[in-house]
């Protein structure tokens, strides 16, 4: 079966004195086998199938000369074996990539899982480290989450986690990296933030939120705490960053609690 697209990858002229590469043709094979260019004054070619079991690659066309086709047969077996070999390597090599993205992926939000921030985070550190550069670990704990579990039910407790992390995504620049850390929880990796920026990022993070839960139309309302600790030359085990920054953290929720608790 022919595709309706196909291009002319390589063509040798045997009167030529050496090969000269020549620019990719794109053609559509139902309506001529070969580009009208290549056709020439010898009318006798020879189409022979780049295939295996498996996958048809394309065809290889040849005008006979006084070689045994044997040679032809054999030219067209190393071609195919080639292109499948690498095909197949390819497809592995991306089917593996695709794993491993997986295996670092959070399913539910799509960012990085904690096994994608062990490796992706520590390595940001040290890559500004060698750079010269600081930067901040920041925690981050959703409010009451449970509270939604427990009252809306798990549905909306994930609803809650995406529309978070969203906000997450919209505050923090794409250099940084985010990554859910546990069902609630969620670590930032902000190379060359300093804390006075950090501090401008929990605003606009409060006023989001804010707005959300004016617009959203659901029962349950977003909120969070962040707490954040600079990483330096002397200070850059991710492990111990992030467990300073959840202490952080904590004494902002506590602060949070204290004025829900006198609003109502």
């Amino acid at each position: 079966k022919l595709p309706d697209e196909a291009c002319v990858f390589l063509h040798v002229d045997s009167r030529q004195k050496e090969y000269v590469p020549q620019p990719e043709i794109d053609f559509n094979p139902n309506e001529m086998m070969l580009p009208e260019k290549f056709c020439g004054t010898n009318h006798l070619h020879v189409f022979t199938s780049l295939s295996n079991e498996r996958y048809q690659f394309g065809y290889v066309v040849y005008n006979p000369n006084s070689f045994d086709f044997i040679l032809y047969a054999t030219f067209t077996n190393i071609i195919t074996n080639a292109i499948a070999s690498t095909y197949e390597l390819s497809a592995l090599s991306s089917k593996k990539d695709a794993l491993e993205s997986e295996s670092y992926t959070d399913e539910l939000t799509g960012i990085f899982n904690r096994r994608g921030l062990a490796v992706y985070g520590q390595n940001s550190i040290n890559q500004s480290l060698v750079m010269h550069d600081g930067g901040l670990v920041i925690f981050a704990d959703m409010d009451d989450l449970k509270v939604i579990n427990d009252t809306f039910g798990h549905e909306s407790g994930d609803e809650a986690i995406k529309a978070e992390v969203k906000i997450l995504r919209d505050a923090f620049r794409t250099s940084d990296i985010i990554a859910r850390f546990g069902g609630d929880e969620f670590v930032i990796i902000a190379p060359k933030m300093t804390m006075d920026y950090f501090k401008q990022r929990c605003a606009r993070i409060d006023e989001m939120s804010r707005r959300w839960n004016e617009k959203s139309g659901k029962k349950f309302t977003l909120s969070i705490s962040l707490g954040a600790v600079e990483f330096s030359s002397g200070k850059s085990d991710l492990t111990e960053l992030i467990a300073e920054a959840d202490k952080a953290q904590y004494e902002v929720k506590k602060e949070h609690h204290k004025r829900k608790r006198a609003a109502n």
